[in-house]
C-alpha cells in the first residue's frame, strides 16, 4: 500500500500531478515537459524524477524550471529503474489525480482538460483513457493497427462493461495518455515493480475491475517507439518475459484472484502467455525450452515437437499458429486491425 502524504489529497480537488521518470532522456523531455505546458488545461505539478543521469538532462529540466514554477526536478544520485520512480511519484502526489509520462514520449493540447473534465462527471471512475499514435525516434507517426473505437463520445464503462470491454479488446488505451484518481492507483499499491513494463496495463485492468474507467475515443498521446525503450526491451527478452508471466499469473491466482471473474484471468494469462512465446520465437534461433514454458509444456516431452514446428513453419508461421491456439478469438479482429493500419 502507497502511504498517503501527510497533505491530504481532497486538499487539491480536481487537481492534477504528472509525474515525468527520466535516465539519459536529454534529447527527448524536451518535447515532454513543451507538451505537458502547452495544455490547455496545465497540470498543478509536475514532477521530474532524475534517475542519476549522466547526460544534459539536469540542465533541460532546470531551464523549465526557470520559466514554470509548477515543474519541479527530484534528483536521485543512484539509479532505481522506472518503476520505483513511478512509485515515488504516485507517494509524492498531493492532488486528486496522477498522471505518469515518459520522458521520450509526449501528449496533446487537450488531453488533461478532456479526461479531467470526464472523470469529474464520473466520480466512480478510477482512471481515464485515451488512444495513442506511434511515432519513431523524431516524433514522425509510424503505422499502426486502426484504432478501437467503443463510443462516438466520451464515456464511463462502470466495471462490469469495463470488464467486458477489455476481454474483448484487451489494454487497447495509451499508458502515457491514462489519467488515475491518485486514492484508486493507491489502494492497488500503485505499480508493481515484478509486473515489469506489464506493471501499468496490468493496474488499469484491475482498477477497470474495481471501479469502472473513462475513455475518450481521440488520439491524444503520442508513444515513441524506440528499440532501447523499456516496453519493447523487456517485451522482447524471452527471460524477461516469462518473469512477466510468472508474475501476471501469481496476481490473478494470488493476490488479485477474488477480482477477476474466472473468464477474464484465463484471457489474460493467454495474452500474456502469448507475448512471452513471441518472445522466444523472435530470439537467436528460437528459444524452444522458453518457448514450451510460455506455453505451459514439458520442454523433455515437447521439445523436439516444436523444434520441428518451428523449422516447418518458420517464426511468423508459428506466431500464427500460437495466436489461434492461445487467442483464437482475438486473431480475426487482430488480423482485421492490421489490415486497415493507420498513422
Amino acid at each position: 500500500m502507497i502511504p498517503v502524504p501527510q497533505a491530504a489529497v481532497d486538499e487539491m480537488q480536481g487537481g492534477l500531478t504528472v509525474v515525468i521518470p527520466t535516465y539519459n532522456h536529454g534529447h527527448f523531455i524536451g518535447d515532454a515537459l513543451d507538451s505537458v505546458v502547452r495544455q490547455t488545461r496545465r497540470p498543478d505539478k509536475v514532477i521530474v524524477f532524475d534517475d542519476a543521469s549522466t547526460d544534459n538532462t539536469q540542465d533541460i529540466v532546470r531551464g523549465y524550471q526557470e520559466r514554470w514554477g509548477f515543474i519541479q526536478l527530484v534528483r536521485l544520485s543512484q539509479n532505481q529503474g522506472v518503476i520505483a520512480l513511478l512509485n515515488k511519484g504516485l507517494e509524492a502526489t498531493e492532488t486528486e489525480f496522477v498522471s505518469f509520462l515518459a520522458a521520450d514520449d509526449f501528449v496533446d493540447d487537450t488531453l488533461y482538460e478532456k479526461s479531467l473534465a470526464l472523470l469529474q462527471r464520473h466520480p466512480d471512475a478510477a482512471l481515464c483513457g485515451v488512444l495513442a499514435r506511434l511515432v519513431d525516434k523524431d516524433g514522425k507517426p509510424l503505422p499502426r493497427p486502426a484504432d478501437i473505437i467503443l463510443h462516438g463520445q466520451p464515456c464511463y464503462l462502470p466495471p462490469t462493461e469495463a470488464l467486458q470491454c477489455l476481454y474483448r479488446h484487451g489494454t487497447f488505451f495509451s499508458g502515457n495518455g491514462a489519467v488515475y484518481r491518485t486514492a484508486r492507483l493507491r489502494q492497488i499499491g500503485g505499480f508493481d515493480k515484478a509486473l515489469s513494463s506489464l506493471c501499468d496495463g496490468y493496474a488499469q485492468q484491475l482498477l477497470a475491475a474495481k471501479h469502472g474507467f473513462c475513455f475518450v475515443p481521440e488520439v491524444l498521446a503520442s508513444w515513441r517507439r524506440l528499440d532501447a525503450g523499456y516496453a519493447v526491451s523487456t517485451q522482447r527478452e524471452s527471460a524477461k518475459a516469462l518473469d512477466m508471466l510468472h508474475a501476471v499469473l501469481g496476481r490473478i491466482d494470488g493476490t488479485d484472484a477474488t477480482v477477476f471473474p474466472e473468464s477474464y484471468k484465463r484471457r489474460l494469462a493467454n495474452r500474456t502467455r502469448f507475448m512471452a512465446a513471441i518472445a522466444a520465437i523472435s530470439a537467436p534461433g528460437i528459444d524452444i525450452d522458453g518457448l514450451l514454458a510460455a506455453l505451459g509444456l514439458s520442454a523433455t516431452r515437447f521439445r523436439a515437437l516444436a523444434g520441428l514446428a518451428g523449422r516447418i513453419f518458420g517464426r511468423r508461421g508459428l506466431t500464427v499458429l500460437i495466436g489461434c491456439w492461445l487467442r483464437p478469438q482475438d486473431m480475426p479482429r487482430a488480423m482485421l486491425r492490421r489490415f486497415r493500419m493507420v498513422e
